[in-house]
């Protein structure tokens, strides 16, 4: 395998996983106000939900 190849391939690991660990970061911080957002829009989510069925 040509070094090259190789350099690209640990890039792209990097480049993956280091994205990957900011998301996990970026979730945790989230995680309280996205847990909010749900509770608030999930009774909604649900409401429209009964009103289409009802509809048909």
């Amino acid at each position: 395998m040509a070094p090259e190849n190789t350099m690209v391939g640990t890039n792209l690991w990097a480049v993956i996983h280091t994205s990957n660990l900011i998301q996990q970061d970026w979730h945790q911080k989230t995680m309280v106000s996205t847990n909010m957002w749900v509770v608030i829009h999930t009774p909604n989510l649900i409401e429209q939900d009964l009103h289409q069925k009802t509809q048909v």
